[in-house]
């Protein structure tokens, strides 16, 4: 069954507004803030927290932040993977030379400052973009595809060198995360405002693991052996869906949601999260005790 996109029902609408929002190019001038913009993606290398954003790629290192050295693309879909990343989203106006215009699907192993194409550019943003960390299978989804209008899921099982169009088939309600999962490429995850699917055939065929509603990400541990699902509230399941625990959360407005989750390397304790106030907090023991390293996106606290 298709399923359109949109936000868990309840969820209150992030906080848009941006002040002095740059590209993250120059630290030198005091009067220019560092500003985060609509973060899109969130992902470990190794202790090192990267949020993908409308303006570029910015990084969390030694307790500061900095621009990532890449052209600032406006990264939609963006995915970690152990030897790089795959992206989606628009050029940069500044560099867009030889880019096209959505980008489709691209594969960079610098963070940016080369792309190599994956199919579909010129022709779709992808907005839900995942692949296995250790696997060599890719999943992309739409919820407009150009001419159609109509949602287009398409899957990978050699890192992009082939597509094949899937059709949710199993699967209800409104479209909000996709999860790969990083050991088993068959396997990839689906959050929808009726609770989390899973498909074992790459996407073929969808069954569901656990009703839950009001939640607006997922994500998947490195191990492979949980997922993590949040919203108002941060709940954790092993791979089959089954509650396992809780975590506790700073206080959070209650216009204010959990969007990205970030997972850190296996046995390392670094977990992440950002708010759609652009708010981002770390931990560094699983989740037991949380530090505020963004707020609101200034990176200037």
């Amino acid at each position: 069954m298709l399923i359109a996109a949109s936000l868990t029902a309840g969820m209150a609408a992030a906080d848009d507004t941006d002040h002095n929002v740059h590209s993250f190019l120059d630290r030198t001038d005091p009067n220019q803030r560092l500003t985060v913009s609509h973060v899109h993606g969130a992902g470990f290398i190794g202790e090192d927290l990267i949020l993908a954003t409308h303006l570029g790629l910015i990084r969390f290192h030694d307790d500061d932040w900095a621009p990532v050295d890449s052209p600032p693309h406006d990264f939609m879909g963006f995915s970690l993977v152990s030897g790089g990343t795959y992206i989606s989203g628009h050029p940069s106006l500044l560099h867009r030379e030889g880019l096209d215009n959505p980008l489709g699907v691209m594969f960079t192993n610098d963070l940016g400052k080369t792309l190599k194409s994956k199919g579909y550019n010129g022709e779709v943003d992808f907005h839900w973009l995942t692949a296995g960390y250790s696997t060599t299978s890719v999943y992309a989804l739409t919820s407009s595809a150009p001419l159609t209008g109509a949602p287009l899921f398409i899957a990978s099982s050699n890192r992009g060198a082939t597509w094949g169009n899937k059709y949710l088939e199993g699967t209800s309600g409104s479209l909000i995360d996709i999860a790969a999962h990083p050991t088993a490429g068959n396997m990839v995850y689906i959050l929808t405002s009726e609770g989390v699917f899973r498909s074992e055939d790459y996407g073929s065929r969808f069954r569901k693991l656990a009703p839950m509603t009001h939640m607006s990400t997922m994500a998947i541990s490195r191990d492979g052996e949980s997922i993590y699902a949040a919203g108002h509230r941060f709940l954790v399941m092993d791979i089959n869906g089954r509650f396992k625990y809780s975590l506790t959360l700073p206080e959070l407005d209650s216009r204010d949601a959990v969007r990205q989750i970030a997972v850190g390397p296996i046995g390392s304790g670094y977990l992440a999260y950002v708010t759609g106030f652009r708010h981002v907090y770390i931990s560094k023991d699983d989740g037991e005790n949380w530090k505020r390293i963004l707020v609101g996106g200034d990176a200037s606290h």
